[in-house]
Protein backbone atom coordinates (compact mmCIF):
# COMPACT_ATOMS: atom_id res chain seq x y z
CA UNK A 1 0.00 0.00 0.00
CA UNK A 2 0.89 3.32 -0.52
CA UNK A 3 0.73 6.57 1.52
CA UNK A 4 -0.47 10.36 -0.16
CA UNK A 5 -0.62 13.85 1.56
CA UNK A 6 -2.48 16.69 0.88
CA UNK A 7 0.02 19.37 -0.15
CA UNK A 8 -1.21 23.11 -1.25
CA UNK A 9 0.72 24.39 -4.47
CA UNK A 10 0.66 27.75 -3.29
CA UNK A 11 -0.03 29.36 0.31
CA UNK A 12 -3.95 28.64 0.82
CA UNK A 13 -6.54 29.88 3.59
CA UNK A 14 -8.22 26.63 3.53
CA UNK A 15 -8.11 24.56 6.79
CA UNK A 16 -8.44 21.25 5.21
CA UNK A 17 -4.84 20.93 3.77
CA UNK A 18 -2.81 19.88 5.90
CA UNK A 19 0.31 21.29 4.11
CA UNK A 20 -0.45 24.66 2.58
CA UNK A 21 2.92 27.10 3.07
CA UNK A 22 3.38 26.41 -0.34
CA UNK A 23 5.52 23.82 -2.44
CA UNK A 24 8.74 24.66 -1.60
CA UNK A 25 8.28 24.53 1.98
CA UNK A 26 6.34 21.80 2.36
CA UNK A 27 7.34 19.23 -0.11
CA UNK A 28 10.60 18.25 1.46
CA UNK A 29 8.85 17.64 4.72
CA UNK A 30 6.52 15.44 3.04
CA UNK A 31 9.51 12.92 1.41
CA UNK A 32 10.74 13.04 4.98
CA UNK A 33 7.74 11.76 6.95
CA UNK A 34 7.99 8.62 4.41
CA UNK A 35 5.19 9.18 1.82
CA UNK A 36 5.04 7.77 -1.01
CA UNK A 37 3.06 10.70 -3.05
CA UNK A 38 1.78 14.01 -3.11
CA UNK A 39 -1.96 15.17 -3.53
CA UNK A 40 -1.24 18.86 -5.19
CA UNK A 41 -4.19 20.89 -4.29
CA UNK A 42 -3.84 23.39 -7.48
CA UNK A 43 -5.97 27.07 -7.44
CA UNK A 44 -5.11 27.84 -11.00
CA UNK A 45 -2.56 25.70 -12.71
CA UNK A 46 -1.88 28.46 -15.34
CA UNK A 47 0.49 29.88 -12.21
CA UNK A 48 2.38 26.97 -11.05
CA UNK A 49 6.12 25.85 -12.77
CA UNK A 50 5.01 23.00 -13.55
CA UNK A 51 8.17 21.41 -15.00
CA UNK A 52 10.18 21.81 -11.18
CA UNK A 53 7.04 20.62 -9.77
CA UNK A 54 7.71 17.30 -11.63
CA UNK A 55 11.14 17.18 -11.23
CA UNK A 56 11.00 17.82 -7.58
CA UNK A 57 8.53 15.18 -7.05
CA UNK A 58 10.72 12.97 -9.23
CA UNK A 59 13.68 13.74 -7.41
CA UNK A 60 12.44 13.04 -4.10
CA UNK A 61 10.86 9.76 -5.53
CA UNK A 62 7.34 10.97 -4.85
CA UNK A 63 4.50 10.42 -7.31
CA UNK A 64 2.07 12.95 -7.74
CA UNK A 65 -1.56 10.63 -7.41
CA UNK A 66 -3.81 13.41 -7.86
CA UNK A 67 -4.48 17.32 -8.26
CA UNK A 68 -7.04 18.59 -5.63
CA UNK A 69 -9.18 21.38 -7.90
CA UNK A 70 -10.98 23.03 -4.51
CA UNK A 71 -9.29 25.69 -3.50
CA UNK A 72 -10.51 27.67 -7.14
CA UNK A 73 -14.01 27.29 -4.96
CA UNK A 74 -12.47 28.48 -1.91
CA UNK A 75 -10.03 31.47 -2.89
CA UNK A 76 -12.03 32.66 -5.94
CA UNK A 77 -15.47 31.41 -5.49
CA UNK A 78 -15.87 29.70 -8.35
CA UNK A 79 -18.15 27.18 -8.81
CA UNK A 80 -20.55 24.86 -11.69
CA UNK A 81 -23.90 25.87 -9.92
CA UNK A 82 -23.33 29.67 -8.95
CA UNK A 83 -26.06 31.97 -10.60
CA UNK A 84 -23.53 33.76 -12.57
CA UNK A 85 -22.89 32.20 -16.15
CA UNK A 86 -19.87 34.10 -16.42
CA UNK A 87 -18.79 32.12 -13.00
CA UNK A 88 -19.67 28.94 -13.95
CA UNK A 89 -17.99 29.15 -17.50
CA UNK A 90 -14.81 30.19 -15.28
CA UNK A 91 -14.73 27.12 -13.14
CA UNK A 92 -15.05 24.64 -16.06
CA UNK A 93 -12.21 26.33 -17.84
CA UNK A 94 -10.77 26.31 -14.71
CA UNK A 95 -11.36 22.66 -14.53
CA UNK A 96 -10.42 21.90 -17.82
CA UNK A 97 -6.96 23.79 -17.47
CA UNK A 98 -5.54 21.25 -14.86
CA UNK A 99 -5.80 18.51 -17.87
CA UNK A 100 -2.43 18.55 -19.35
CA UNK A 101 -0.44 18.78 -16.19
CA UNK A 102 -2.53 15.91 -15.00
CA UNK A 103 -1.79 14.35 -17.80
CA UNK A 104 2.25 15.06 -17.73
CA UNK A 105 2.00 13.92 -13.79
CA UNK A 106 -0.51 10.64 -14.63
CA UNK A 107 -2.74 12.37 -11.73
CA UNK A 108 -6.55 11.85 -11.32
CA UNK A 109 -8.45 15.12 -11.15
CA UNK A 110 -10.63 15.49 -7.67
CA UNK A 111 -13.38 17.72 -8.16
CA UNK A 112 -15.42 18.30 -4.85
CA UNK A 113 -15.63 21.70 -3.69
CA UNK A 114 -15.93 23.16 -7.38
CA UNK A 115 -19.83 21.92 -7.73
CA UNK A 116 -20.27 24.77 -4.98
CA UNK A 117 -23.49 25.29 -2.56
CA UNK A 118 -26.95 25.74 -3.87
CA UNK A 119 -28.74 28.93 -3.05
CA UNK A 120 -32.30 28.41 -1.87
CA UNK A 121 -32.82 30.93 -4.99
CA UNK A 122 -31.67 28.52 -7.08
CA UNK A 123 -34.43 25.83 -8.55
CA UNK A 124 -33.21 21.79 -8.15
CA UNK A 125 -33.73 21.90 -12.11
CA UNK A 126 -30.94 24.50 -12.50
CA UNK A 127 -28.88 23.21 -10.23
CA UNK A 128 -29.18 19.94 -11.84
CA UNK A 129 -28.80 21.22 -15.47
CA UNK A 130 -25.81 23.35 -14.62
CA UNK A 131 -24.09 20.40 -13.26
CA UNK A 132 -24.78 18.38 -16.17
CA UNK A 133 -23.38 20.33 -18.45
CA UNK A 134 -20.32 21.31 -16.35
CA UNK A 135 -19.58 17.96 -15.88
CA UNK A 136 -20.38 17.05 -19.38
CA UNK A 137 -17.55 19.70 -21.08
CA UNK A 138 -15.62 18.63 -18.52
CA UNK A 139 -15.46 14.77 -18.96
CA UNK A 140 -15.29 15.64 -23.07
CA UNK A 141 -12.08 17.73 -21.87
CA UNK A 142 -10.37 15.17 -20.07
CA UNK A 143 -11.41 12.29 -22.40
CA UNK A 144 -9.31 13.82 -24.83
CA UNK A 145 -6.12 14.41 -22.39
CA UNK A 146 -6.34 10.75 -21.48
CA UNK A 147 -7.21 11.94 -18.04
CA UNK A 148 -9.47 10.69 -15.67
CA UNK A 149 -12.10 12.47 -13.09
CA UNK A 150 -12.50 11.34 -9.55
CA UNK A 151 -15.66 13.09 -8.36
CA UNK A 152 -15.56 13.59 -4.29
CA UNK A 153 -19.27 13.41 -2.56
CA UNK A 154 -18.64 16.17 0.09
CA UNK A 155 -20.27 16.47 3.93
CA UNK A 156 -23.88 18.69 4.44
CA UNK A 157 -21.49 21.42 5.94
CA UNK A 158 -19.19 21.72 3.08
CA UNK A 159 -21.93 21.34 0.14
CA UNK A 160 -25.67 20.80 0.29
CA UNK A 161 -25.15 19.04 -3.33
CA UNK A 162 -24.49 15.25 -3.89
CA UNK A 163 -23.24 14.16 -0.17
CA UNK A 164 -22.76 10.93 -0.92
CA UNK A 165 -21.37 8.07 -2.81
CA UNK A 166 -25.06 6.93 -3.67
CA UNK A 167 -25.95 10.37 -5.36
CA UNK A 168 -22.71 10.41 -6.80
CA UNK A 169 -22.43 7.66 -8.55
CA UNK A 170 -26.32 8.29 -9.77
CA UNK A 171 -24.74 11.31 -11.44
CA UNK A 172 -21.97 9.94 -12.94
CA UNK A 173 -24.23 7.28 -14.75
CA UNK A 174 -26.33 10.55 -15.97
CA UNK A 175 -24.01 12.08 -17.84
CA UNK A 176 -22.20 8.97 -18.97
CA UNK A 177 -18.14 8.97 -19.46
CA UNK A 178 -16.01 6.18 -18.58
CA UNK A 179 -13.48 8.43 -17.45
CA UNK A 180 -14.41 9.42 -14.14
CA UNK A 181 -16.19 7.95 -10.46
CA UNK A 182 -16.74 8.56 -7.05
CA UNK A 183 -13.23 9.58 -4.84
Amino acid sequence: MKYSMTLSVSRAKFEAVPFKNGFETDIPVIASLGFNGVELAIRDPKIIDKEKILKTAEMLTLEIPAIGTGQAWGEEGLSYTDRDPAIRKKAIERTCEHFEFAGQAQAIVIIGLLRGIKSSSVSNTDIEQWMYKAFSEICNGAEKNNVKIAFEPLNRYETNILNNVEEGLEFIEKVGYQIWGCF
